[in-house]
């Protein structure tokens, strides 16, 4: 009988691959994926699945989160359905006016 491994402690979640920016460091710049921005309803069902193994999410990984509309949405549900830890990583260029209040 095989063994599961545990659920994971912490999830990356790439919520947009848009990015307001074109750091030379950056592998995105080389991509050639389509870019775009994750549907609410999955990232719903993300945090479902994480909150009972207490797993923290992450909102980063090649794209600038603060460029999806649904973000403070997404962190709200994230916390509503007990996520205990919701991160991101941005350069913060949109990080200003309510967006920033709202954070």
């Amino acid at each position: 009988m095989a063994v599961l491994a545990p659920f994971p402690r912490r999830i990356n979640v790439e919520v947009t691959n848009h990015c307001n920016q074109r750091c030379l460091l950056c592998p995105r710049q080389a991509f050639t994926r389509p870019t775009g921005f994750m549907d609410g309803a999955l990232f719903e069902r993300i945090a479902w699945q994480c909150a009972p193994h207490g797993t923290r999410l992450w909102l980063h990984f090649l794209g600038e989160p603060l460029l999806h509309r649904g973000l403070v949405g997404m962190i709200r549900t994230a916390k509503a359905v007990g996520v205990p830890e919701v991160g991101l990583s941005t350069n913060a260029v949109s990080l200003r006016g309510a967006l920033a209040d709202t954070l």
